[in-house]
């Protein structure tokens, strides 16, 4: 529905949102683009997916298996909504990459608002490595912005990247985030270092909880909360402020102040959200770390307290 693009939430929160859909049929595309176009300036495409699910209905990578069909899709869509507001999202190809340059130049006659290339094959999903020379050629090739996607998980990465494809317009972090959502502190500050054993972590990953739960539960409530300014501040720096952060959340959701012995449980799914985000940690910058044994526990109350045992 058009109502989840809240105008007064959107005039808060400190960053800007757009809308991304996959489709396997362009008049359904622009048709549902337009029932949203009120609230959103610019849509996107995504070509990229590589969910078998997804692939298997025609829509996300399944478009790059021949370069007719992309075209067609891409320049039938253009045609009813206006490149001006038109993104597309690609990977380098479908089982390989034999067919890159001619998807980037069927592109070309296009003035889209922007190109984010996924430096992968549908084939490789996320293994293997971003293919970065790839999108420096693409970002050459059109006149349209690129932006690059794949493999930017920390500063380092962030600067490696910008240097091998010095023409490309910004850099998408979508999976580097989960298992490094401090990036974007890091980027901003690049000074900032989190301790794998602080009570940072304990605090931020009970606060992701305490969002879920009282986004499933009370949405109105947590509606109000971000007007109110609870998103004002982004990118915690500091265990006080993740302190401060969490105790406000478990008080607004319970009524009630924190405390270890009487800690309220949150949902199984909030439970399954939370451990998703704790392997994909697991697998990033808390690699180092023993920390599986915790992905077996089945509620939350001793998920948390086994936590904190690790830190």
């Amino acid at each position: 529905s058009p109502d989840v693009f809240d105008p007064e939430l959107r005039k808060v929160l400190p960053f800007k949102t757009m809308l991304q859909m996959m489709a396997s049929c362009p008049r359904r595309f622009s048709e549902t683009y337009h029932q949203f176009s009120e609230y959103l300036s610019e849509v996107e495409l995504n070509c990229g997916c590589p969910s078998p699910k997804v692939v298997s209905h025609a829509a996300g990578s399944s478009l790059l298996k021949e370069t007719k069909i992309f075209s067609d899709f891409v320049h039938e869509i253009s045609s009813k909504i206006g490149a001006e507001n038109f993104c597309v999202k690609i990977r380098t190809g479908y089982n390989n990459t034999d067919l890159f340059y001619d998807l980037i130049d069927s592109l070309k006659s296009l003035n889209l608002k922007k190109l984010t290339i996924h430096g992968r094959t549908k084939a490789q999903k996320y293994t293997g490595f971003s293919r970065m020379d790839l999108i420096h050629a693409a970002s050459k090739r059109v006149s349209f912005p690129v932006i690059a996607s794949g493999d930017v998980v920390d500063l380092e990465s962030f600067d490696k990247a910008l240097k091998k494809m010095p023409n490309i317009k910004g850099l998408l972090i979508g999976r580097g985030a989960l298992k490094n959502p401090f990036v974007f502190k890091e980027l901003e500050n690049p000074d900032f270092k989190i301790s794998q054993n602080s009570r940072f972590l304990w605090y931020a990953l009970y606060s992701y909880a305490l969002l879920v739960e009282l986004y499933k539960s009370n949405y109105e409530k947590l509606r109000i909360l971000i007007l109110e300014g609870l998103c004002d501040e982004v990118f915690l720096d500091s265990e006080e402020k993740w302190k401060r952060l969490f105790e406000f959340l478990y008080e607004a959701l319970f009524e009630q102040s924190y405390s270890p012995s009487l800690a309220h449980s949150v949902s199984t799914v909030t439970l399954g959200r939370v451990k998703l985000l704790w392997g994909n940690f697991l697998q990033g910058f808390m690699s180092s770390m023993d920390g599986r044994d915790i992905l077996r526990v089945k509620n939350s109350f001793f998920f948390f307290r086994d936590f904190d045992f690790l830190l």
